[in-house]
């Protein structure tokens, strides 16, 4: 399971996660501007725990999931969604 929590700071959302999984060996960051399934791709192959979302819009809501990758190219299903609101 993963868990991804969001601090949304002007013209950036510092990302970070936790996971028990240990075949995991990256992770795909996904996200949409509206709640639901339409998610975009934002950042594949990310090799640690965190990322810093840096492409964002000031006065805009964003939605993220996040996947886990395994040694075998097999893709997870999306995490929990979470909202981050840039000021």
């Amino acid at each position: 399971m993963l868990t991804v929590t969001a601090i949304p700071v002007a013209h950036s959302v510092a990302l970070s996660w936790k996971t028990g999984a240990a075949h995991v060996v990256s992770y795909s960051l996904y996200r949409s501007t509206i709640s639901g399934p339409s998610y975009g791709l934002t950042a594949s192959a990310i090799g640690g725990i965190a990322y810093s979302d840096q492409s964002v819009q000031s006065a805009t809501t964003y939605y993220y999931v996040l996947t886990a990758i395994d040694y075998q190219d097999r893709e997870s299903t999306y995490s929990s969604e979470i909202r981050a609101m840039i000021p």
